[in-house]
């Protein structure tokens, strides 16, 4: 059971990034940038809009498959958002 949760959580952060590129309209996913070693997070960018978007979705889905309530899954956010997310352009 223990491994079965870890697959979730893999699973969802290959989702998560993902869907972060989809929202943001970059042609690019999570196999095309997880061996680049270079910071490719601070090379693709998001708006405002696409960051609150995203953050509704991450937020509907994380509960999902952590089975957590809202404000773990604001924390989680934050936590991925920090670690993964796309650079916010004014």
């Amino acid at each position: 059971m223990k491994r079965e949760k870890v697959d979730k959580r893999q699973r969802f952060v290959i989702d998560a990034i993902n869907m972060m590129f989809y929202v943001s309209g970059h042609n690019q996913s999570y196999a095309g940038v997880i061996d680049d070693k270079t910071d490719w997070f601070l090379r693709y960018t998001m708006n405002e809009e696409q960051h609150a978007e995203w953050k509704k979705w991450f937020i509907v889905e994380i509960k999902k498959v952590l089975k957590c309530s809202n404000k773990i899954a604001q924390k989680e956010f934050m936590w991925f958002d920090l670690s993964w997310g796309l650079k916010i352009k004014e």
